[in-house]
């Protein structure tokens, strides 16, 4: 079994990984493979942490995510700790944090609130601080060769048109259900690898989208109320940031990115059919399939 963590060149380490560089043996129990990256859980004797290897393709910045979270937790918004960041043999950034529970299998009026709160914290941070956060560009990092799907490009560029995004605070940038695990009445905040200055309403929005397509209406009234206690935005705004929320979900899905369950398509038609500004594109128009 050996110790994985004496096979990766480590760039930032912090005491705790030098002492478990120590071990002669680590257990490994396999999360999740994802498009992006693996993901194991690590245990030495009752402590356990998470390692999350990316594929050479992903090319995220972990020294960046490795130094945000860093920041974060010292700012303190519910994420993991880090230990370190570096490269594998295979030249495969890899970051070691702590273990913070599983992903959440029930949902609650009170745990959509409190969810709600968190991405409300997350967006009052000052963004200003000794800390540099990047600020790329929208439609590049979010609609990657959306150029390749001229339907919903022209429909993204109309939206785009009527609202002028901000880049003001720190947002997650993928900021939904799988992202957040639970440990008895604790929530943490994972996979930061989006985390950018941006615009709070389109963080918001992707968020109450992909609950009200995945869980419920009322989960997602749950959690969009907690949240615009503190972050007031207008309902045509919301429509706008929503109706955007929907064709990145539907780019991502033609790419093979976004999880089908049986009655996905239609409650995603439904969403469109909901929203004021999609409404008026025909189905034909947006083309769900690709």
């Amino acid at each position: 079994m050996g110790n994985i963590l004496q096979r990766i060149e480590w760039k930032e380490r912090t005491e705790k990984l030098n002492d478990l560089l120590q071990k002669n043996v680590l257990s490994i129990e396999a999360l999740e493979q994802g498009f992006e990256a693996e993901v194991m859980k690590l245990q030495n004797s009752d402590e356990e942490f998470v390692i999350k290897i990316w594929n050479k393709s992903a090319n995220p910045n972990i020294g960046y995510q490795y130094f945000l979270l860093k920041a974060l937790l010292e700012r303190g918004i519910p994420v993991p700790k880090v230990f370190g960041w570096g490269w594998n043999k295979d030249g495969q950034q890899v970051l070691l944090t702590s273990f913070d529970g599983t992903q959440l299998t029930s949902f609650t009026e009170n745990s959509m609130k409190e969810i709600g709160k968190i991405l409300s914290t997350i967006h009052l941070i000052d963004a200003q601080g000794e800390f540099q956060f990047p600020t790329p560009d929208f439609i590049r990092h979010f609609f990657p060769d959306i150029h390749r799907h001229k339907d919903l490009e022209a429909i993204l560029k109309t939206i785009m048109s009527a609202v002028k995004m901000r880049h003001d605070c720190l947002i997650h940038g993928d900021f939904h259900l799988q992202n957040i695990v639970e440990e008895g009445d604790r929530f943490t905040v994972i996979d930061w690898t989006n985390g950018q200055l941006g615009d709070s309403r389109y963080d918001f929005a992707w968020s109450r989208m992909l609950t009200k397509l995945y869980l419920s209406e009322s989960l997602s009234v749950n959690f969009s109320m907690s949240y615009l206690e503190k972050h007031p935005i207008q309902m045509e705004e919301i429509k706008n940031f929503e109706a955007i929320a929907i064709l990145r979900w539907l780019l991502l899905h033609r790419n093979g990115g976004v999880p089908i369950g049986n009655d996905t398509v239609e409650r995603v038609l439904a969403l469109i059919s909901a929203n004021s500004i999609l409404k008026d594109h025909s189905v034909d128009e947006i083309q769900i399939l690709g």
